[in-house]
């Protein structure tokens, strides 16, 4: 059976919407795993804990203050129109250090970051 499996995300930032760019990647893993090697030859897993991460550029709007946005937590939702799955993000703040294109006015070089994730279908 054919199925969407990507596709138009609506992103929303306590409640005003923004314009993501680009393809959005998100870790939507709250943990992480390795491979560790013995001396006699056999390996192991370590598993460790991490955050959710969500890659993400913006359009510089009129009245858009990146600064603003960085300096506080915020709830982000990311409606995934086509594949009918929405994606909370709460409590989460930007890392990275933002960089403007002024030829077409996309800001790139943030990452959304946090420890709290629910996917809810729709």
């Amino acid at each position: 059976m054919r199925q969407t499996v990507g596709g138009r995300c609506d992103i929303t930032i306590d409640g005003a919407i923004y314009h993501a760019t680009a393809e959005l990647e998100i870790d939507e893993s709250s943990f992480e795993t390795d491979v560790v090697d013995n001396s006699d030859n056999t390996i192991g897993r370590t598993v460790k804990p991490s955050h959710y991460e969500l890659d993400i550029k913006f359009r510089h709007m009129e009245g858009f203050s990146i600064e603003d946005l960085m300096g506080k937590f915020f709830d982000l939702s990311m409606v995934e129109r086509d594949v009918g799955q929405s994606i909370m993000l709460t409590d989460a703040f930007l890392k990275g250090k933002p960089k403007r294109n002024t030829g077409n006015g996309e800001i790139s070089g943030l990452t959304v970051v946090t420890d709290k994730l629910r996917r809810i279908a729709i």
